[in-house]
C-alpha cells in the first residue's frame, strides 16, 4: 500500500525522516518527542476533522476521506511504534526483581 512505500518502508518511506527531524527538535530526549508526537498527531486529526464541512465540497468526500487517512494513519504508526520502543526509558522507581515473593 501507498502507506507502506511512502512512510513505513526504510528505502522509500519519508517516516525516518520526520523521526530523526522530531528527535533533533526535541534534543534527543524520548519523553519530549513522545509528547511532541502526543500534541502533533491530535492537532493535525482534529484540525482536519474540523475541516471536513469546508474541504469535502471542494474535494468531494472520498478524496477527502484519503486525505485525512494519509495525514493522520503516518502520524498514529509513528507514534505507537515509537512509544512502544521507548517505553522503557528513563528512571526506574521500582524493582520487582530485587525483592522476590
Amino acid at each position: 500500500s501507498a502507506l507502506v512505500v511512502l512512510w513505513i518502508y526504510s528505502p522509500t518511506g519519508y517516516g525516518d525522516d520526520f523521526l530523526a527531524a522530531l528527535e533533533a527538535a526535541c534534543g534527543g530526549n524520548s519523553h519530549l518527542v513522545t509528547l511532541a508526537f502526543g500534541i502533533l498527531f491530535p492537532l493535525v486529526h482534529s484540525g482536519l476533522a474540523g475541516l471536513r464541512p469546508y474541504a469535502s465540497r471542494v474535494t468531494g468526500e472520498r478524496l477527502w476521506r484519503v486525505l485525512f487517512a494519509s495525514c493522520s494513519l503516518p502520524l498514529a504508526y509513528s507514534w505507537i511504534v515509537y512509544f512502544i520502543s521507548h517505553a522503557h526509558d528513563g528512571v526506574v522507581w521500582w524493582n520487582g526483581e530485587a525483592s522476590p515473593v
